[in-house]
């Protein structure tokens, strides 16, 4: 079986973090974050297609570098063309039922369960579904009682809103779909293709466990700490906490990083080779090779690798890039550093 990753897009939301690196490769627990996708493909998955145009050679170089058996073919977009027209991008690579997974998404969905779900049901395609508090958000369905789609609705406003389940972002789709995808043109799967299918014979999938769209700044955070309170503390046996450091776990901590001082979590996670001398760190995400100073407090924030971070510095609700350095005492709140 095929499946296609669509992680083609420039990633402008978690920006300044993508201006280093493609989205798909950001570490989400020092791991690239597409690599949690890779983790729920099947034995039946084969081959995995790639549409990819931002940063498109460290794209190649990664899938390049992957040994687990399947053929990975990398497809060069010369712009993104959306949700959809990756899809007719790629067209001639697909062939029968094929797998489709948005690459912002972090979830505990059981594909070979979606598989079975799917063949059961015999239609053009299936769209895993989750639950969510603000279905404006979304695209949102409606099902009849044998789980049929009868209305898919995109970011619904007001009186449109006849459900809670949204659009997961993991899809089975049959070739014939791609039949309504214009080629070398901007579509939306979304908003382009799904309503149309509808008639067609579209089902919904809903699945329980944990669900995250990393697509933001703010969302890739929080799947971080979700991913921490779902799997727990993940400490290197090559990371080093002082006696005197107060703990509150879940953490997760790189190899070779340090911890010499302070406060340290909850939901935490420090790269390779961080030092911590002696801060206040908290719900936050801090990269590879990054120093943090003295009396530093670091709350629900970001900061990138390679970064320092001096003495009393303090650091909330906000993102710094990559190699950026601050001031002795600086404090950035609700900030975004590094931008462009």
């Amino acid at each position: 079986m095929q499946a296609v990753l669509l992680v083609g897009g420039l990633g402008t939301r978690l920006r300044p973090l993508t201006y280093s690196r493609p989205k798909p490769l950001l570490p989400l627990l020092n791991r690239p974050m597409i690599s949690y996708l890779l983790d729920l493909l099947p034995d039946s998955v084969d081959e995995v297609i790639v549409p990819v145009s931002y940063m498109s050679r460290r794209m190649r170089d990664y899938f390049n570098s992957l040994h687990d058996g399947r053929n990975y073919v990398v497809v060069h977009e010369v712009e993104p063309l959306g949700t959809g027209g990756a899809l007719g991008n790629v067209r001639d690579h697909l062939t029968d039922d094929f797998l489709v997974f948005n690459g912002d998404i972090v979830c505990s969905i059981d594909i070979k369960s979606l598989i079975d779900f799917h063949r059961e049901k015999g239609g053009v395609g299936t769209i895993s579904l989750w639950e969510v508090e603000n279905p404006e958000a979304f695209g949102i369905v409606q099902l009849d009682d044998d789980d049929r789609i009868t209305l898919f609705k995109e970011k619904p406003r007001g009186d449109e809103i006849v459900s809670h389940m949204a659009n997961a972002g993991i899809y089975i789709l049959n070739e014939s779909v791609l039949d309504d995808i214009l080629s070398e043109k901007v579509v939306s799967i979304e908003r382009d293709v799904f309503p149309v299918q509808v008639r067609r014979g579209l089902y919904g999938f809903g699945f329980e466990g944990y669900w995250v769209d990393c697509g933001t700044t703010k969302n890739f955070l929080t799947a971080s700490g979700t991913l921490m309170d779902y799997f727990g503390t993940n400490v290197s046996k090559e990371a080093s906490i002082g006696k005197s450091v107060k703990e509150e776990h879940p953490l997760v901590i790189g190899q070779g990083s340090k911890v010499s001082g302070g406060h340290i979590g909850p939901r935490v996670c420090l790269g390779k080779d961080v030092d911590v001398r002696a801060a206040s760190i908290s719900e936050s995400v801090i990269m590879d090779s990054t120093t943090i100073g003295r009396g530093v407090r670091v709350v629900s924030s970001i900061i990138g690798e390679n970064c320092v971070i001096p003495d009393k510095c303090i650091v909330e609700r906000s993102v710094i890039a990559d190699d950026c350095e601050l001031e002795k005492g600086d404090e950035i709140i609700d900030q975004k550093v590094g931008m462009r």
